[in-house]
């Protein structure tokens, strides 16, 4: 899951229960419905295709009466798409149901995607940054668009709670073996690779840092995973960067990092990365990127 669903899912939790009973629609089952489940949040599955993609163009009427059936049967009265992408679809119930829509913007964008998803339909526009915000400049809405920043659950995000020695021995991790960590998405623009090669040169100094990543590929990336571990191994760090896969006690496993690093590239369009508040929020020092 990346950091968009974990978002919401903490978005949700904190919802005044008397005034809000969240539903959500999500295309298929996993980690995400496994998480609504836990957390006892009423869900359907309703398969949508990416608005712009051709190959949805057939099915989008049918989609569409899905999405404003269950709408209406569970007598909705706000629609909250939680990314641009979703902001079409969001768009046509909230009109048909005459109901309110609130748009959340997770990450950088060009200005042209204002038109292509709509934006204009959106009663609020929520952006997670400056940043993401400085892409409506000049809209003639630009009153829409308000600015609220990712939150912590400062609760679960406690550096008391764990005892870093301990945390780095469930990993068979030295204990006095500096760590470096990074948590996200295991993808191209998220800059692990650079982090394996920056692993290269420091080993040359320090010959115990360990590098953990922790995060999941995409389907589409899938493959992407074994480049990094041919990578590593070709550099001579595979006993070093440990590849942790997904993992949901994200908390836990910051805390056993010296340090974290946040290295996205440009191309990632981040808006406001969590990984790098929370290990914030866990007494960490912070290496990032100037992104988002």
């Amino acid at each position: 899951m990346g950091g968009a669903i974990e978002s919401l899912l903490l978005l949700m939790e904190n919802l005044n229960s008397e005034n809000f009973l969240p539903l959500v629609v999500t295309s298929s089952e996993g980690k995400f419905t496994d998480e609504l489940k836990k957390r006892k949040i009423g869900y359907e599955i309703v398969k949508m295709e990416m608005w712009r993609k051709a190959k949805g163009f057939l099915s989008r009427p049918f989609i569409l009466k899905k999405l404003i059936d269950y709408a209406k049967k569970q007598s909705v009265s706000l629609i909250h798409c939680n990314t641009l992408w979703d902001n079409p679809y969001g768009s046509i119930i909230a009109k048909n149901l005459k109901i309110p829509l609130v748009c959340h913007i997770r990450n950088t964008f060009s200005y042209d995607k204002i038109k292509k998803y709509n934006l204009a339909s959106a009663d609020r526009i929520i952006c997670v940054s400056q940043k993401v915000a400085e892409s409506f400049n000049g809209w003639k809405y630009r009153d829409k668009v308000e600015i609220i920043y990712n939150g912590v659950d400062m609760n679960r995000f406690n550096p008391s709670k764990f005892v870093q020695s301990e945390v780095k021995e469930k990993f068979s991790l030295p204990p006095h073996s500096p760590l470096v960590g990074i948590v996200g998405r295991v993808s191209p623009q998220k800059g692990q690779l650079e982090v394996i090669r920056a692993a290269a040169i420091i080993k040359e100094k320090v010959p115990s840092i360990k590098v953990m990543i922790v995060g999941e590929t995409s389907k589409k990336e899938s493959e992407y995973l074994n480049f990094l571990k041919n990578e590593a191994e070709n550099l001579g760090v595979s006993e070093n960067v440990v590849f942790a896969g997904y993992r949901s006690n994200i908390a836990e496993i910051t805390s056993a990092f010296d340090v974290a690093v946040f290295p996205s590239l440009e191309g990632a369009n981040e808006g406001f990365g969590r990984s790098l508040i929370e290990a914030m929020a866990m007494k960490k020092p912070v290496v990032a990127t100037l992104t988002g």
